[in-house]
């Protein structure tokens, strides 16, 4: 394979990941949807976990959710990871849709600035 043929399959697969996650986030969608509209149970998240969670309502970057948060994007790749576990999630936006239907509430509040 030269490289010219290496390219267009990457190039190939770049493009099947992309139509994955958008029916994956597809898939999130139409779950939250149809959910039993039956009130969830308390949702004990961390301080931390919760600040994220404000942060990824808002459509903030890793970079700047550490900036808000005074952390590193990794640390803040970290929450992630543990809150899309928590929900069984795969995707940001799976995540945030999970966190309402178990009960989150997102800060309407402007943080002052």
């Amino acid at each position: 394979m030269n490289v010219v043929e290496a390219t267009a399959m990457i190039q190939r697969l770049e493009a099947e990941v992309r139509r994955l996650e958008h029916a994956l986030t597809s898939a999130e969608l139409l779950a939250a949807l149809i959910a039993p509209a039956s009130p969830p149970p308390p949702l004990n998240l961390p301080p931390r976990d919760r600040q994220v969670l404000e942060h990824i309502f808002k459509g903030d970057t890793n970079q700047q959710i550490g900036q808000a948060l005074y952390i590193t994007p990794p640390t803040v790749a970290t929450h992630l990871r543990r809150l899309s576990k928590r929900f069984g999630t795969h995707t940001r936006t799976g995540t945030a849709m999970a966190a309402i239907r178990a009960g989150f509430t997102p800060n309407q509040q402007e943080e002052p600035t």
